[in-house]
C-alpha cells in the first residue's frame, strides 16, 4: 500500500478553503442562529413595562414566561419558586455556559449599583492575568475547574468569579442535593445549543435538526426526573412510582415507535431497489 507524501499546505489554499466553509456556515448554519438569538435576546431584554435592558433579571419577558412554565419541571425538582432556573434552561440555548451566567445574576443578592464598564481596564486587566494564568496551568486540571476547598465558599466564589450569595441561594431552592444534581444532568442533555443545531440544519436538513432537538429535549428530561424520583422515593412513595412508570412507558412507546420507522425506511429502501 503507497502511502501519499504529506506537503506542507500552501498559504493560497488554506485561505480559500477557509473561507468556503466559514462562507458556507455563515450562511448555512448562521441563518438558524442569528434568528433564534434574535428573538431570545429581544424576550430576554424587554420587560413587562415596555422597557429593554432588563437581561437575566426577574422584571423581563423571558423571567415571566419561565414563571408559567416552571410546573413543568416540578417532577425532576424545580419548584415554583425556583424559576430562575428555567430561566437558565431557555438561556442555555445560546450556548451551555451561559447557563452560569444567568444563574449567577438571577440567585445573586441584591447588591449596590456597579460601576460603569471600563473596557480598556478590562482589556489591561486581561493581558495582565496572562503571565499568572500561564504559571497555574497544570497537567493535572488543564480545564481549570478544580474548585479546591469546597467547605470555604468565599474562595471558591472568587475562583468561580461568582457571587458568594449564589450558593446559599441556590441551596435554598432547590430542595436537595439530588434536585440540583437533576437539574444539572438535564442541563448536559437537553437541547444542544443554537450554533450546534443550525450546524445540523445545515448538514442533515431541517427534519432531522428537529428530530435532534426533541429527543435530546426528552432524553435530559426524563433521565432528570427518573434519577430525582428514585432519589426521593422514600419522601413520598405514590408520587415517585406513578412518575417512574410514566417514564418506562415514554420510552417503550419511543423505543416501539422507533423500530417501526425503521422498519418502514427498510421496507422503502427495499422497494427503491426492487
Amino acid at each position: 500500500m503507497e502511502m501519499t507524501d504529506y506537503e506542507i499546505p500552501r498559504l493560497n489554499n488554506v485561505i480559500i478553503k477557509t473561507w468556503q466553509k466559514l462562507k458556507r456556515f455563515v450562511f448555512g448554519a448562521g441563518k438558524t442562529i442569528v434568528v433564534v438569538v434574535t428573538i431570545l435576546s429581544f424576550v430576554n431584554s424587554i420587560g413587562t413595562d415596555g422597557s429593554f435592558g432588563n437581561q437575566d433579571s426577574e422584571n423581563s419577558m423571558l423571567s415571566k414566561a419561565a414563571q408559567v412554565v416552571t410546573p413543568v419541571f416540578a417532577p425532576m425538582g424545580i419548584e415554583q419558586d425556583n424559576w430562575p432556573a428555567t430561566v437558565g434552561i431557555v438561556t442555555g440555548i445560546f450556548a451551555k455556559e451561559a447557563v452560569v451566567g444567568t444563574l449567577n445574576n438571577l440567585y445573586a443578592s441584591p447588591s449596590e449599583e456597579e460601576a460603569e464598564y471600563d473596557l480598556m481596564g478590562s482589556l489591561e486587566e486581561a493581558f495582565m492575568s496572562i503571565p499568572a494564568n500561564l504559571a497555574d496551568l497544570s497537567f493535572s486540571d488543564p480545564l481549570g475547574i478544580e474548585v479546591g476547598e469546597l467547605d470555604d465558599t468565599s474562595a471558591v466564589a472568587e475562583d468561580q468569579e461568582v457571587d458568594v450569595s449564589v450558593f446559599a441561594n441556590l441551596q435554598g431552592k432547590f430542595g436537595s442535593a439530588h434536585s440540583a444534581f437533576a437539574y444539572l444532568l438535564f442541563i448536559l442533555l437537553y437541547t444542544p445549543c443554537v450554533a450546534a443545531m443550525g450546524a445540523y440544519v445545515r448538514e442533515f436538513g431541517a427534519k432531522y435538526a428537529r428530530f435532534i432537538a426533541v429527543w435530546t429535549m426528552g432524553l435530559g428530561y426524563f433521565s432528570a426526573v427518573l434519577y430525582n424520583q428514585v432519589a426521593h422515593f422514600s419522601v413520598n412513595p405514590l408520587t415517585s412510582s406513578i412518575w417512574i412508570a410514566v417514564v418506562f412507558a415514554v420510552g417503550l412507546m419511543t423505543y416501539l415507535l422507533l423500530k417501526r420507522e425503521a422498519k418502514r425506511s427498510r421496507l422503502v429502501e427495499v422497494e427503491t431497489l426492487a
